[in-house]
């Protein structure tokens, strides 16, 4: 799987796109595809390492707001995954769910989307595309 890793604290540049193994779910666990994950402001603050909060160990993959794809029958249930999406998607078509894209960056352009957003000239989400 493509990934971004961070591994220290700092600049956008501290960001790394690459290859890594995909991950095994254990015992209760689900694995999901991410297809599209967005960045907050407050991403960016535990990237630089200057978040008002207890900071995560490293190494970690970063990320916050996903798309959901069930990979496998780990997945607590298909069914209650279609309701969300079904749910979802009324809610996009009555105007409850209307999320503004501002831009989006091609992964392996991870750093110039932190910079971005560090910058605060963007209205909008910014979103990473796999």
């Amino acid at each position: 799987m493509r990934a971004v890793w961070l591994r220290k604290f700092g600049g956008p540049e501290v960001l790394l796109a690459e290859e890594t193994p995909d991950p095994v779910p254990g015992e209760g666990q689900a694995l999901v595809e991410v297809v599209a994950s967005g960045i907050t402001y407050v991403e960016t603050l535990v990237r630089s390492g200057s978040a008002p909060m207890r900071l995560p160990p490293l190494p970690i993959i970063p990320g916050n707001g996903v798309t959901l794809v069930p990979m496998g029958a780990a997945f607590p249930s298909a069914a209650a995954m279609q309701e969300l999406s079904v749910q979802a998607l009324a809610d996009g078509a009555v105007g409850r769910l209307r999320p503004a894209i501002g831009q989006t960056f091609p992964l392996e352009r991870v750093a110039d989307a932190h910079a971005a957003i560090g910058a605060r000239t963007a209205l909008g989400k910014t979103l990473l595309i796999t």
